[in-house]
């Protein structure tokens, strides 16, 4: 699996490069993204099904995102990062906390919501 494939090819070191992630066995754009933003800081858009929920209901006005992620939620996603890589890397986390506890599928709390207009 990837810690193999890590030991085997990066000396046990996990590669901070977004390609190289992609590279190993198992991991798909979504664990690549966080790997990269949240351990490297790097400016990736880390698109879970929270990310997608706030997306959907703040930006397009949807309830809920398709079930699969789409190409026009990735190019959203990117073209809401902010271009410094340390701003980006808290953007994400604080977009999927923002999923997870306030605009959650079940329970939204919009009146709690920091970005509600």
């Amino acid at each position: 699996g990837a810690a193999a494939a890590i030991t085997e090819r990066h000396g046990g070191d996990v590669p901070a490069d977004h390609a190289q992630l992609l590279a190993l066995p198992g991991i798909g754009e979504y664990t690549a993204a966080a790997v990269a933003s949240f351990a490297y800081g790097q400016r990736h858009a880390v698109l879970d099904t929270n990310v997608r929920r706030v997306l959907a209901r703040a930006v397009t006005g949807v309830q809920y995102p398709p079930n699969a992620t789409t190409a026009a939620e990735r190019k959203l996603a990117r073209a809401l990062l902010p271009e410094e890589q340390a701003s980006a890397a808290r953007w994400a986390a604080a977009s999927m906390e923002l999923g997870a506890l306030v605009c959650t599928a079940r329970n939204e709390s919009c009146h709690r919501c920091p970005i509600a207009a």
